[in-house]
Protein backbone atom coordinates (compact mmCIF):
# COMPACT_ATOMS: atom_id res chain seq x y z
CA UNK A 1 0.00 0.00 0.00
CA UNK A 2 1.47 3.41 -0.97
CA UNK A 3 2.26 6.09 1.56
CA UNK A 4 -0.49 8.73 1.46
CA UNK A 5 0.03 12.24 2.83
CA UNK A 6 -1.83 15.52 2.44
CA UNK A 7 -0.97 19.18 2.11
CA UNK A 8 -3.34 21.94 3.22
CA UNK A 9 -2.86 25.69 2.98
CA UNK A 10 -4.69 28.95 3.35
CA UNK A 11 -3.18 32.41 3.03
CA UNK A 12 -5.39 34.65 5.14
CA UNK A 13 -5.37 34.51 8.93
CA UNK A 14 -9.13 35.26 8.77
CA UNK A 15 -9.61 31.82 7.24
CA UNK A 16 -8.35 30.28 10.49
CA UNK A 17 -11.71 31.27 12.00
CA UNK A 18 -13.62 29.55 9.19
CA UNK A 19 -13.79 26.05 7.77
CA UNK A 20 -10.96 26.14 5.20
CA UNK A 21 -8.54 23.85 7.03
CA UNK A 22 -11.25 21.48 8.28
CA UNK A 23 -12.72 21.21 4.79
CA UNK A 24 -9.35 20.40 3.20
CA UNK A 25 -8.49 17.80 5.83
CA UNK A 26 -11.90 16.15 5.71
CA UNK A 27 -11.85 15.95 1.91
CA UNK A 28 -8.41 14.30 2.02
CA UNK A 29 -9.60 11.78 4.61
CA UNK A 30 -12.73 11.04 2.58
CA UNK A 31 -10.74 10.40 -0.62
CA UNK A 32 -8.36 8.07 1.22
CA UNK A 33 -11.24 6.16 2.80
CA UNK A 34 -13.16 5.79 -0.48
CA UNK A 35 -10.04 4.44 -2.22
CA UNK A 36 -8.98 2.05 0.56
CA UNK A 37 -5.93 4.13 1.39
CA UNK A 38 -4.57 5.08 4.80
CA UNK A 39 -3.75 8.77 5.21
CA UNK A 40 -0.59 9.28 7.28
CA UNK A 41 -1.54 12.39 9.27
CA UNK A 42 1.77 12.36 11.13
CA UNK A 43 3.69 13.05 7.92
CA UNK A 44 1.19 15.44 6.35
CA UNK A 45 1.97 19.15 5.95
CA UNK A 46 0.06 22.37 6.59
CA UNK A 47 0.76 26.04 5.85
CA UNK A 48 -1.70 28.15 7.81
CA UNK A 49 -1.83 31.84 6.96
CA UNK A 50 0.98 31.45 4.41
CA UNK A 51 0.84 32.82 0.88
CA UNK A 52 1.28 30.66 -2.20
CA UNK A 53 1.33 33.74 -4.47
CA UNK A 54 4.77 34.99 -3.39
CA UNK A 55 5.98 31.40 -2.77
CA UNK A 56 6.27 31.97 0.99
CA UNK A 57 5.02 28.41 1.48
CA UNK A 58 8.07 27.20 -0.47
CA UNK A 59 10.70 29.61 0.84
CA UNK A 60 9.76 29.56 4.53
CA UNK A 61 6.74 27.30 4.95
CA UNK A 62 5.85 23.64 5.39
CA UNK A 63 5.79 23.03 1.63
CA UNK A 64 9.46 23.95 1.53
CA UNK A 65 10.16 21.35 4.21
CA UNK A 66 8.18 18.80 2.21
CA UNK A 67 10.24 19.54 -0.90
CA UNK A 68 13.45 19.11 1.07
CA UNK A 69 12.21 15.69 2.17
CA UNK A 70 11.34 14.88 -1.45
CA UNK A 71 14.79 15.93 -2.70
CA UNK A 72 16.43 13.87 0.04
CA UNK A 73 14.53 10.77 -1.15
CA UNK A 74 12.67 10.28 2.13
CA UNK A 75 9.39 9.48 0.37
CA UNK A 76 9.23 6.12 -1.42
CA UNK A 77 8.26 5.99 -5.09
CA UNK A 78 4.49 5.84 -5.46
CA UNK A 79 3.79 8.12 -2.50
CA UNK A 80 0.54 10.02 -3.03
CA UNK A 81 0.22 13.69 -2.12
CA UNK A 82 -3.40 14.83 -1.74
CA UNK A 83 -4.29 18.51 -2.18
CA UNK A 84 -7.67 20.18 -2.52
CA UNK A 85 -6.56 21.86 -5.76
CA UNK A 86 -3.41 23.10 -7.47
CA UNK A 87 -3.88 26.58 -6.06
CA UNK A 88 -3.21 25.14 -2.59
CA UNK A 89 0.25 24.09 -3.73
CA UNK A 90 1.02 27.33 -5.51
CA UNK A 91 -0.42 30.54 -6.87
CA UNK A 92 2.96 31.70 -8.15
CA UNK A 93 3.77 32.53 -11.75
CA UNK A 94 2.82 29.57 -13.98
CA UNK A 95 6.43 28.61 -14.81
CA UNK A 96 7.36 28.54 -11.09
CA UNK A 97 4.24 26.53 -10.24
CA UNK A 98 4.90 24.13 -13.10
CA UNK A 99 8.49 23.66 -11.95
CA UNK A 100 7.23 22.70 -8.50
CA UNK A 101 4.70 20.29 -10.03
CA UNK A 102 7.38 18.62 -12.20
CA UNK A 103 9.79 18.45 -9.25
CA UNK A 104 7.32 16.36 -7.25
CA UNK A 105 6.36 14.04 -10.10
CA UNK A 106 10.00 13.56 -11.17
CA UNK A 107 10.79 12.26 -7.68
CA UNK A 108 8.33 9.42 -8.24
CA UNK A 109 5.41 10.86 -6.26
CA UNK A 110 1.83 11.25 -7.44
CA UNK A 111 -0.46 14.23 -6.86
CA UNK A 112 -4.21 13.90 -6.35
CA UNK A 113 -6.36 17.02 -6.69
CA UNK A 114 -9.77 16.77 -5.07
CA UNK A 115 -11.76 18.24 -7.93
CA UNK A 116 -15.03 16.73 -9.18
CA UNK A 117 -14.08 14.09 -10.03
CA UNK A 118 -10.64 13.82 -8.33
CA UNK A 119 -7.65 13.69 -10.67
CA UNK A 120 -4.44 11.68 -10.25
CA UNK A 121 -1.23 13.08 -11.76
CA UNK A 122 1.95 11.05 -11.97
CA UNK A 123 4.89 10.74 -14.32
CA UNK A 124 3.16 7.77 -15.97
CA UNK A 125 -0.27 9.42 -16.37
CA UNK A 126 1.28 12.55 -17.88
CA UNK A 127 3.29 10.42 -20.29
CA UNK A 128 0.17 8.55 -21.38
CA UNK A 129 -2.04 11.66 -21.55
CA UNK A 130 -0.28 14.85 -22.64
CA UNK A 131 -3.44 16.85 -22.03
CA UNK A 132 -2.93 16.38 -18.28
CA UNK A 133 0.09 18.67 -18.31
CA UNK A 134 -1.83 21.28 -20.30
CA UNK A 135 -4.82 21.03 -17.92
CA UNK A 136 -2.53 21.50 -14.91
CA UNK A 137 -0.82 24.51 -16.50
CA UNK A 138 -4.19 26.16 -17.28
CA UNK A 139 -5.27 25.78 -13.63
CA UNK A 140 -1.93 27.21 -12.45
CA UNK A 141 -2.29 30.18 -14.80
CA UNK A 142 -5.84 30.88 -13.61
CA UNK A 143 -4.84 30.64 -9.94
CA UNK A 144 -1.97 33.07 -10.47
CA UNK A 145 -4.13 35.54 -12.38
CA UNK A 146 -6.79 35.46 -9.65
CA UNK A 147 -4.20 36.27 -6.98
CA UNK A 148 -2.52 38.90 -9.13
CA UNK A 149 -5.85 40.64 -9.79
CA UNK A 150 -6.65 40.59 -6.08
CA UNK A 151 -3.18 41.93 -5.19
CA UNK A 152 -3.50 44.70 -7.79
CA UNK A 153 -6.89 45.71 -6.40
CA UNK A 154 -5.53 45.80 -2.85
CA UNK A 155 -2.51 47.85 -3.93
CA UNK A 156 -4.72 50.27 -5.83
CA UNK A 157 -7.03 50.59 -2.84
CA UNK A 158 -4.12 51.23 -0.46
CA UNK A 159 -2.55 53.73 -2.84
CA UNK A 160 -5.81 55.66 -2.90
CA UNK A 161 -6.06 55.50 0.90
CA UNK A 162 -2.44 56.61 1.21
CA UNK A 163 -3.09 59.65 -0.97
CA UNK A 164 -6.22 60.50 0.98
CA UNK A 165 -4.26 60.07 4.23
CA UNK A 166 -1.74 62.66 3.02
CA UNK A 167 -4.71 64.97 2.47
CA UNK A 168 -5.81 64.48 6.09
CA UNK A 169 -8.46 61.76 5.70
CA UNK A 170 -8.44 58.82 8.14
CA UNK A 171 -8.24 55.51 6.29
CA UNK A 172 -10.22 53.36 8.74
CA UNK A 173 -11.76 53.12 12.19
CA UNK A 174 -8.77 51.14 13.43
CA UNK A 175 -6.34 53.11 15.55
CA UNK A 176 -3.90 52.69 18.46
CA UNK A 177 -5.55 51.82 21.77
CA UNK A 178 -5.22 55.37 23.13
CA UNK A 179 -7.03 56.92 20.15
CA UNK A 180 -10.74 56.77 19.35
CA UNK A 181 -11.90 57.26 15.76
CA UNK A 182 -15.41 58.62 15.25
CA UNK A 183 -17.48 58.58 12.08
CA UNK A 184 -20.15 60.97 10.86
CA UNK A 185 -22.56 58.91 8.76
CA UNK A 186 -24.27 62.04 7.47
CA UNK A 187 -21.23 63.00 5.43
CA UNK A 188 -20.44 61.29 2.10
CA UNK A 189 -17.88 58.48 1.90
CA UNK A 190 -15.28 60.60 0.10
CA UNK A 191 -15.49 63.51 2.53
CA UNK A 192 -12.14 63.70 4.31
CA UNK A 193 -13.89 64.94 7.47
CA UNK A 194 -16.23 61.94 7.62
CA UNK A 195 -13.89 60.37 10.24
CA UNK A 196 -12.01 62.18 12.99
CA UNK A 197 -9.78 61.03 15.82
CA UNK A 198 -9.44 62.10 19.43
CA UNK A 199 -7.24 61.01 22.31
CA UNK A 200 -8.64 58.93 25.18
CA UNK A 201 -7.39 60.90 28.24
CA UNK A 202 -7.13 58.02 30.74
CA UNK A 203 -5.17 55.89 28.28
CA UNK A 204 -2.95 58.78 27.23
CA UNK A 205 -2.05 59.16 30.90
CA UNK A 206 -0.89 55.53 30.97
CA UNK A 207 1.09 55.98 27.74
CA UNK A 208 2.83 59.06 29.15
CA UNK A 209 3.66 57.17 32.32
CA UNK A 210 5.16 54.32 30.29
CA UNK A 211 7.30 56.81 28.37
CA UNK A 212 8.40 58.64 31.53
CA UNK A 213 9.40 55.40 33.26
CA UNK A 214 11.29 54.25 30.15
CA UNK A 215 13.09 57.60 29.97
CA UNK A 216 14.11 57.09 33.61
CA UNK A 217 15.81 53.83 32.62
CA UNK A 218 13.13 51.50 34.00
CA UNK A 219 12.79 48.24 32.04
CA UNK A 220 9.62 46.81 30.52
CA UNK A 221 9.29 44.02 33.10
CA UNK A 222 9.54 46.47 36.01
CA UNK A 223 6.98 48.78 34.40
CA UNK A 224 4.58 45.88 33.95
CA UNK A 225 5.14 44.60 37.47
CA UNK A 226 4.33 48.08 38.76
CA UNK A 227 1.13 48.24 36.69
CA UNK A 228 -0.02 44.81 37.88
CA UNK A 229 0.67 45.77 41.50
CA UNK A 230 -1.33 48.99 41.11
CA UNK A 231 -4.17 47.31 39.20
CA UNK A 232 -3.66 49.28 35.99
CA UNK A 233 -5.82 47.43 33.47
CA UNK A 234 -4.33 46.34 30.16
CA UNK A 235 -6.13 47.35 26.96
CA UNK A 236 -5.56 44.62 24.44
CA UNK A 237 -6.56 41.01 25.04
CA UNK A 238 -6.03 37.84 22.96
CA UNK A 239 -8.83 36.86 20.61
CA UNK A 240 -11.42 34.46 21.90
CA UNK A 241 -10.58 30.98 20.70
CA UNK A 242 -13.17 28.61 19.35
CA UNK A 243 -15.03 26.91 22.21
CA UNK A 244 -14.09 29.53 24.81
CA UNK A 245 -16.90 31.33 26.62
CA UNK A 246 -14.94 34.57 26.67
CA UNK A 247 -11.53 35.82 25.54
CA UNK A 248 -8.66 35.59 28.04
CA UNK A 249 -8.25 38.55 30.38
CA UNK A 250 -5.96 41.23 29.01
CA UNK A 251 -2.43 41.30 30.42
CA UNK A 252 0.46 43.68 30.01
CA UNK A 253 3.32 42.10 28.09
CA UNK A 254 6.85 43.42 27.35
CA UNK A 255 6.30 43.06 23.60
CA UNK A 256 3.20 45.27 23.78
CA UNK A 257 5.03 47.98 25.71
CA UNK A 258 7.75 47.88 23.09
CA UNK A 259 5.18 48.31 20.32
CA UNK A 260 3.68 51.31 22.10
CA UNK A 261 7.04 53.03 22.46
CA UNK A 262 7.97 52.37 18.82
CA UNK A 263 4.61 53.50 17.42
CA UNK A 264 4.87 56.60 15.20
CA UNK A 265 1.33 57.47 16.28
CA UNK A 266 2.85 58.78 19.52
CA UNK A 267 3.81 61.96 17.66
CA UNK A 268 0.76 61.83 15.37
CA UNK A 269 2.21 60.07 12.33
CA UNK A 270 1.34 56.77 10.67
CA UNK A 271 3.70 54.40 8.87
CA UNK A 272 2.39 52.80 5.68
CA UNK A 273 4.94 50.48 4.16
CA UNK A 274 8.21 52.44 4.14
CA UNK A 275 6.48 55.82 4.12
CA UNK A 276 5.72 57.86 7.22
CA UNK A 277 2.78 60.28 6.92
CA UNK A 278 2.88 63.08 9.54
CA UNK A 279 -0.03 64.87 11.21
CA UNK A 280 -2.36 61.92 10.80
CA UNK A 281 -3.41 61.40 14.46
CA UNK A 282 -3.54 63.84 17.37
CA UNK A 283 -0.05 63.60 18.98
CA UNK A 284 0.79 62.51 22.52
CA UNK A 285 4.41 63.73 22.49
CA UNK A 286 6.66 65.74 20.17
CA UNK A 287 8.68 63.95 17.49
CA UNK A 288 11.96 65.09 19.07
CA UNK A 289 10.99 63.31 22.29
CA UNK A 290 9.96 60.21 20.31
CA UNK A 291 13.36 60.16 18.58
CA UNK A 292 15.19 60.49 21.90
CA UNK A 293 13.13 57.60 23.27
CA UNK A 294 14.16 55.37 20.35
CA UNK A 295 17.85 56.14 20.93
CA UNK A 296 17.47 55.47 24.65
CA UNK A 297 15.72 52.13 24.08
CA UNK A 298 18.28 51.14 21.48
CA UNK A 299 21.18 51.87 23.83
CA UNK A 300 19.52 49.92 26.63
CA UNK A 301 18.87 46.91 24.37
CA UNK A 302 22.50 46.84 23.21
CA UNK A 303 23.95 46.77 26.74
CA UNK A 304 21.76 44.22 28.51
CA UNK A 305 21.92 40.44 28.33
CA UNK A 306 18.68 39.79 26.49
CA UNK A 307 16.88 36.45 26.42
CA UNK A 308 17.32 35.36 22.81
CA UNK A 309 18.41 32.14 21.21
CA UNK A 310 21.81 32.08 19.62
CA UNK A 311 25.40 31.18 20.25
CA UNK A 312 25.42 32.69 23.75
CA UNK A 313 22.04 31.56 25.01
CA UNK A 314 20.35 28.22 24.37
CA UNK A 315 17.19 26.85 25.97
CA UNK A 316 16.78 23.12 25.40
CA UNK A 317 13.25 23.24 26.80
CA UNK A 318 12.01 26.34 24.98
CA UNK A 319 8.20 26.52 25.19
CA UNK A 320 7.96 23.28 27.19
CA UNK A 321 8.36 24.29 30.84
CA UNK A 322 5.43 25.56 32.91
CA UNK A 323 5.32 26.86 36.45
CA UNK A 324 3.91 24.21 38.77
CA UNK A 325 2.18 26.85 40.91
CA UNK A 326 0.39 29.10 38.43
CA UNK A 327 0.84 27.45 35.03
CA UNK A 328 2.68 30.40 33.46
CA UNK A 329 5.60 29.72 31.12
CA UNK A 330 9.11 29.34 32.51
CA UNK A 331 11.57 31.53 30.58
CA UNK A 332 15.33 31.74 30.56
CA UNK A 333 16.78 34.91 32.04
CA UNK A 334 20.39 35.83 32.52
CA UNK A 335 22.94 38.25 33.87
CA UNK A 336 26.47 38.96 32.70
CA UNK A 337 28.97 40.97 34.71
CA UNK A 338 30.55 43.75 32.67
CA UNK A 339 33.57 43.75 34.96
CA UNK A 340 34.40 40.05 35.12
CA UNK A 341 32.44 38.64 32.17
CA UNK A 342 30.86 36.04 34.48
CA UNK A 343 27.45 34.93 33.20
CA UNK A 344 24.65 33.08 34.98
CA UNK A 345 21.38 31.91 33.47
CA UNK A 346 18.24 30.71 35.20
CA UNK A 347 14.66 29.62 34.55
CA UNK A 348 12.04 31.87 36.09
CA UNK A 349 8.24 32.05 36.16
CA UNK A 350 7.10 34.62 33.56
CA UNK A 351 3.95 35.39 35.55
CA UNK A 352 5.92 36.04 38.72
CA UNK A 353 8.40 38.23 36.91
CA UNK A 354 5.60 40.43 35.54
CA UNK A 355 3.63 40.38 38.78
CA UNK A 356 0.57 39.05 36.93
CA UNK A 357 0.23 35.98 39.18
CA UNK A 358 0.53 35.28 42.91
CA UNK A 359 3.79 33.39 42.32
CA UNK A 360 7.03 34.48 43.87
CA UNK A 361 10.08 34.51 41.65
CA UNK A 362 11.91 31.21 42.13
CA UNK A 363 15.09 30.74 40.14
CA UNK A 364 16.21 27.38 38.78
CA UNK A 365 19.77 27.72 37.51
CA UNK A 366 20.11 26.32 33.99
CA UNK A 367 23.41 24.52 34.65
CA UNK A 368 21.76 22.68 37.56
CA UNK A 369 18.28 22.02 36.17
CA UNK A 370 19.16 20.83 32.64
CA UNK A 371 21.45 17.92 33.71
CA UNK A 372 18.88 16.79 36.30
CA UNK A 373 16.00 16.86 33.80
CA UNK A 374 18.03 15.09 31.11
CA UNK A 375 19.04 12.39 33.61
CA UNK A 376 15.49 11.65 34.71
CA UNK A 377 14.18 11.78 31.14
CA UNK A 378 16.76 9.12 30.24
CA UNK A 379 15.24 6.84 32.88
CA UNK A 380 11.77 6.87 31.28
CA UNK A 381 10.62 3.64 29.62
CA UNK A 382 9.34 5.19 26.38
CA UNK A 383 8.49 1.84 24.83
CA UNK A 384 6.10 1.11 27.71
CA UNK A 385 4.48 4.56 27.47
CA UNK A 386 3.99 4.24 23.70
CA UNK A 387 2.84 0.62 23.94
CA UNK A 388 5.77 -0.66 21.88
CA UNK A 389 6.96 -4.21 22.40
CA UNK A 390 10.71 -4.46 22.52
CA UNK A 391 13.06 -1.52 22.27
CA UNK A 392 11.87 1.72 20.73
CA UNK A 393 14.01 3.84 18.42
CA UNK A 394 14.50 6.28 21.30
CA UNK A 395 15.81 3.50 23.58
CA UNK A 396 18.22 2.30 20.90
CA UNK A 397 19.56 5.80 20.37
CA UNK A 398 19.94 6.33 24.13
CA UNK A 399 21.95 3.12 24.41
CA UNK A 400 24.16 4.21 21.50
CA UNK A 401 24.79 7.54 23.16
CA UNK A 402 25.62 5.88 26.46
CA UNK A 403 28.09 3.41 24.90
Amino acid sequence: MPLVISYARYSSTRQSEGTSLRRQVEKAEKYASENNLILDTQRSFQDLGVSGYDMSNVHKGALGLFLQEVDAGRFPAGTILIVESFDRLSRAEPLDALSLFIRILSAGLSIVTLTEPPKLFSRETVRENNHQLLDALIVMYRAHEESKTKADRINTSWNKKRERAKDGALMSLRAPAWIKVHINHDKPMQDKDRRWAELIPERVAVVLRIIEMAEAGIGNHTIIKTFHAEGVEAWSSPRKKKGEAAPPKAKWEPSYLQKIMQNHSLYGAIKIGDEIIPRYYPPVIEKARFDRLQVLRSDRASTKNVNRKGETLTNLFSGLLRCGHCGASMNVNGHKSRRTGYERKWFGCHGARLGSTSCKMTMWFVNELEPALLFWLSQVDYAKILGIKGKSDVDVQLEQLAS
